[in-house]
């Protein structure tokens, strides 16, 4: 499966508030002025349009099923080929000429749509984020290796590099500790419940989850071992040396609702005893895919260290 990173370098023109947490607030806007920047059929649900499958609008931010599926087949949606990659924690005020920083990660497909997303987040600076409509321009981009856009230099994007997910090795030699960080609320559910609590096993299960739906709709190979049960039959018997995860929760206004709503999920670390190379080398894949529910409004990015605790 492949990913591309755009790293979105931000100088705010005028000041204001905003959210703690940005990451509700930026896929709003984004996805608001993607439909606009793209959408020539005004009025009409994305559902009802024949082009809906290869308009960049749905295809990024709804998530197209492609037809015949036989995965997620009572859902109505896939899900979304991008996440944002972003602190949980920053100052609300913004005074003019602050910097923020941020990325759209793309997967499979989505990355030739890069343009489109890219298109979409200055245009966004013209209209403005937040409820004070705090004006913003896109002072550079870049993928992590090379500047694909400088604002003023030149009038086209290069494409970012695109790279491939290493698929989980079955075996290894040796275990050891790990220390595995929740760095924006990650949202699992455990029998259908939110867990306030999760322990090792619900993550990996969730992590298990999330790669290979992804994998099936947007990648071109396997990315889990074939026996991914033991996996997460492994977790369950992994030591916890500490844990210092909470529950946290951030409030968002729904403009297609019309209503605020409450997202909530658990930050923090746990610190692991006796990892195998396998079991880390699914945490590291799902460092990149994030882990858990709303992960295309910054959710679920994790990060993982190998060490003693």
């Amino acid at each position: 499966m492949l990913y591309a990173d755009l790293r979105l370098q931000l100088r705010f023109r005028t000041g204001g508030r905003l959210p703690a947490f940005r990451g509700p607030t930026l896929r709003g806007a984004l996805g608001y002025v993607l439909k606009r920047v793209v959408c020539h059929v005004r009025g009409r649900p994305c559902g009802e349009c024949f082009l809906r499958a290869r308009c960049a609008y749905p295809v990024v931010f709804e998530g197209v099923a492609p037809p015949g599926r036989a995965v997620m087949r009572k859902y109505p949606n896939i899900p979304q080929p991008f996440v944002l990659v972003l602190d949980a924690q920053n100052d609300r005020d913004v005074r003019p000429n602050d910097e923020y920083a941020f990325t759209i990660r793309l997967f499979g497909p989505a990355i030739e749509l890069h343009p489109f997303v890219l298109m979409a987040m200055i245009e966004c600076g013209r209209t403005g984020l937040g409820r004070d409509r705090l004006a913003f321009d896109v002072v550079a981009v870049d993928d992590g290796a090379k500047v694909l856009y400088r604002a003023g230099e030149e009038h086209e994007i290069h494409p970012p590099e695109a790279r491939r997910v290493a698929p989980v090795a079955e075996c290894g030699n040796g275990r050891g500790g790990l220390r595995l960080r929740f760095e924006t609320p990650v949202r699992i559910r455990t029998d259908g419940l939110l867990n306030t609590q999760p322990t090792l096993a619900p993550v990996v299960r969730a992590a298990v989850r999330r790669i290979a739906v992804l994998s099936h709709f947007y990648g071109d190979g396997p990315v889990l071992p074939e026996n991914s049960g033991a996996l997460i039959e492994e977790a369950a018997a992994a030591i916890c040396a500490v844990n210092s995860l909470r529950w946290v929760h951030f409030d968002r206004f729904s403009t297609r609702q019309q209503r605020t709503m409450t997202l909530g999920g658990v930050v923090g670390e746990l610190q692991l005893e006796n990892i195998s190379p396998g079991l880390a080398a699914l945490l590291r894949v799902a460092t990149i895919t994030h882990v858990g529910k709303a992960t295309s409004f910054g959710f679920g990015r994790i990060s993982c260290d190998p060490g003693e605790p």
